[in-house]
């Protein structure tokens, strides 16, 4: 019958009464309650919703059901897809070893936040956008309403947070330690290492619990063996770089720390949708259209300053918003040829895309 109807997907639309705010008792996303089995393998958790009477919002949460779903309403009047892509769809691989394909439909994103461990305090991030599960390679490609993107990122945003609620001021890059725990280790990839380690211990309850995750989590992107002896040299290296923040670790403050970006995150998303600007949210970055990031830049500055005190440093994921600002050097395809088409593939599309877009754009006319 549907077939027959030949719907467009995107008259298909959720309810605009679908409920946005969502508390859980407990939540896959919640690394604090991650569990593991004798062979290290993560236990699954399985979530109910809990039902809430609106009076038990918290003061931060006032207008957070309105200013939600005006969000997703301003994203279902845009026209969001990733230009390097034949067919709007891309697999990804869960933490299970399961592959699943992801379709781009347009005019049916729908944004919600979700709080765990049955309290507004815990968590709050905002899911469901398929730019979240969007593999890196694909995302430098995605264009909001045709315009090329750029991805902004708070810089070690939760370390960053615990440092300024302590009045500590790390003005180095705190992934950086004091000196190399082993001299077969680059600080390249020691660097790596100590940020895997940091966001595992800080969201562990315990060493042991902080261990287990390290090794699942990470065994597979480090071509080395994540020994204890490993997880022990950089928690010494560590608390020797920066001593304040010793007590940080093992101190299950992950799903607190998570609450407190979810509330950057919504002051941001809150100034662009007052604006009619359209961002998409990765929970510690945002992604929009390359003529506005440096309003974008300025919220994340003066946002992350109010809620914290201090404001955060962030970065971009490209150098150059244009041709335009392209160095003359590189310009010279014989000589800069890999930089050159790198640069290029930024701002590229197919012209399957192509045609995706203007086939939007006609029906949206009219």
């Amino acid at each position: 019958m549907f077939a027959q109807a030949a719907l467009e997907e995107d008259w298909v639309r959720f309810n605009e009464q679908r409920e946005v705010i969502v508390l859980r008792d407990k939540d896959d996303e919640d690394p604090g309650q991650d569990r593991f089995d004798k062979d290290g393998a993560k236990k699954r958790n399985t979530s109910k919703n809990i039902e809430y009477d609106d009076a038990e919002f918290p003061a931060f949460l006032d207008g957070a059901r309105e200013d939600l779903r005006a969000y997703n309403d301003l994203l279902n009047r845009c026209h969001i897809d990733i230009a390097s892509l034949d067919e709007p769809r891309f697999d990804r691989t869960d933490d299970q070893g399961r592959t699943k394909s992801v379709h781009l439909h347009q005019g049916r994103h729908f944004i919600r936040r979700i709080f765990s461990r049955g309290s507004f305090h815990c968590n709050g991030r905002f899911y469901g956008g398929w730019w979240q599960n969007c593999p890196k390679q694909y995302r430098k490609y995605i264009r909001i309403n045709r315009q090329p993107t750029v991805e902004v990122d708070y810089s070690a945003m939760h370390p960053l947070i615990l440092a300024a609620e302590k009045g500590l001021v790390l003005e180095d890059d705190p992934y950086v330690l004091a000196h190399l725990i082993n001299n077969e280790v680059s600080h390249q990839l020691q660097r790596k290492l100590v940020k895997a380690f940091v966001l595992t211990a800080i969201n562990a309850a315990n060493p042991d619990q902080a261990y287990k995750a390290f090794r699942y989590k990470f065994s597979a992107e480090f071509d080395l063996s994540l020994t204890r002896n490993l997880f022990d040299k950089l928690h010494q290296g560590f608390i020797e770089t920066h001593p304040g923040l010793q007590d940080s670790l093992f101190s299950d403050q992950g799903i607190r720390l998570m609450n407190i970006d979810s509330q950057i995150a919504a002051k941001i998303i809150a100034t662009h949708v007052a604006s009619d600007k359209p961002i998409l949210s990765v929970h510690d970055s945002f992604i929009v259209p390359k003529d506005d990031v440096q309003a974008l830049e300025i919220a994340m500055r003066e946002v992350s300053a109010e809620v914290l005190g201090v404001p955060l440093k962030f970065k971009r994921d490209k150098q150059f918003l244009s041709i335009d600002q392209l160095p003359p050097q590189y310009l010279d395809r014989d000589a800069h040829h890999r930089a050159f088409e790198g640069f290029v593939d930024d701002f590229s599309f197919s012209p399957a895309y192509d045609q995706r877009w203007r086939e939007w754009e006609i029906r949206h006319q009219t």
